[in-house]
């Protein structure tokens, strides 16, 4: 090792008598750059038991209701999020998690902490077929031997519900799709008969007992020292199945032609048709979000959303009339109360983000970029509708759970 150190003196040494009036720090360029090395990293951390623990117990110590006792308990104990438990708001003790593991990095690094969520389902938006009350010939069918749920027709400490239950489930329903939910009334007996209810829900073909408890992803990034909470959602709303938006919340429907006008339909969902009284009208109807900071979000920034379209008058197989009719707008300048149409461009989307226009199905429409809007200060999508008397058809256009979202 002396030897080789004693060449490359040797080399800097030439390199010094032999230059000339060459500036020195032109040979080196860059050298001052190398001694100040950056360390930019991006890592996925994932929340386990004993994190939920700490983070709890120290939002214990700060609580300062019992509600925020309460919620602090539960990430104790339930070790997830929810609608109720924002992680945004336990940022501090998350940051703090996230230091020690990722001290020495610098800033512009970012860490995407993958933790546990909760969503309660409103079962209160389900339909009626997706509630179920078995009867005495459905505990029958789980068996009548002793030991069974037929014997007595209900359940037990000895009767296990949620291990009958899926198999009987699977074979009353062998067509059920993935993630499609059954809310079930059942028998059980403690001391006394009564009723109980669960929901289930088929995962990976299966029917299971549904917990509402998933992962998801939330990005925290260091800036100026320090670790901050980046929230990934930047918009939800129209959203049928939890209190976020439940209704038209923040959007804004604003109707240029026709009587007919958006709604917000029971089953949880905003509709439009231009059809009324066996009657079809001229119509011009647009559905505007309220307005979305995006200038310090990156290129990865995309909409989501459910709809279902019908009776655009468009043959078997075909979605040109519907595409017509229903459209998506994107606007950097309007204020979201007044309709120029100068101030919005078309949201380019793919064949399969339309539904078939054969049924009443939602169809989910995928991630759509908003790639063209990152930092822009003043977002807001439209859904914009259009039917004409003169067509002698008007579709009908349901949308829901809208989704603005920065992808981790």
């Amino acid at each position: 090792m002396k030897r080789i150190h004693a060449y490359i003196l040797m080399g800097l040494t030439s390199a010094f008598l032999f230059g000339g009036c060459e500036d020195v720090n032109e040979q080196f360029e860059g050298i001052e750059d190398s001694n100040n090395p950056t360390n930019v990293v991006t890592f996925d951390y994932q929340l386990v038991a004993a994190d939920y623990a700490t983070i709890g117990k120290a939002a214990l110590v700060d609580a300062e209701t019992k509600e925020d006792s309460a919620k602090a308990n539960t990430i104790i104990t339930k070790n997830y999020f929810s609608d109720d438990i924002f992680l945004g708001d336990y940022e501090k003790y998350i940051a703090a998690l996230i230091d020690k593991q990722f001290k020495y990095v610098d800033n512009t690094s970012s860490v995407f902490v993958i933790h546990n969520f909760f969503e309660k389902y409103d079962t209160t938006a389900m339909s009626s077929a997706n509630k179920y009350t078995l009867t005495s010939a459905d505990y029958d069918a789980m068996g009548t031997a002793s030991g069974q749920p037929g014997r007595y027709d209900n359940f037990s400490a000895s009767i296990d519900p949620y291990f009958y239950l899926p198999i009987w489930l699977k074979q009353t329903y062998p067509y059920a799709k993935e993630g499609d939910v059954k809310l079930i009334r059942y028998l059980f007996y403690s001391g006394s008969v009564a009723q109980r209810t669960q929901l289930f829900t088929v995962v990976d073909g299966n029917w299971v007992v549904y917990t509402g408890v998933t992962t998801d992803k939330v990005k925290f990034e260091k800036r100026d020292g320090k670790w901050v909470f980046i929230d990934t959602d930047i918009l939800i709303g129209l959203n049928s199945n939890t209190q976020i938006g439940s209704n038209l919340g923040n959007f804004t429907a604003i109707s240029l032609v026709g009587d007919q006008a958006w709604i917000w339909d029971s089953f949880g969902y905003m509709k439009m048709t231009g059809y009324a009284s066996s009657t079809y009208f001229d119509n011009e109807d647009w559905l505007i979000s309220p307005a979305m900071d995006l200038s310090a979000r990156g290129d990865s920034v995309f909409l989501s959303f459910d709809h279902v379209g019908r009776y655009f008058g468009d043959d078997a197989g075909s979605i040109t009339n519907m595409k017509r009719a229903i459209s998506v707008w994107v606007s950097t300048t309007s204020d979201g109360t007044t309709i120029n149409p100068a101030d919005w461009t078309q949201l380019e989307m793919p064949d399969n983000s339309y539904p078939p226009g054969t049924n009443w199905t939602f169809v989910n429409t995928g991630s759509l970029k908003l790639t063209n809007y990152s930092g822009e200060s003043n977002v807001r999508i439209a859904f914009k509708y259009i039917s004409s008397a003169a067509d002698n058809f008007a579709g009908t256009w349901e949308v829901k759970n809208v989704y603005v979202f920065e992808k981790p």
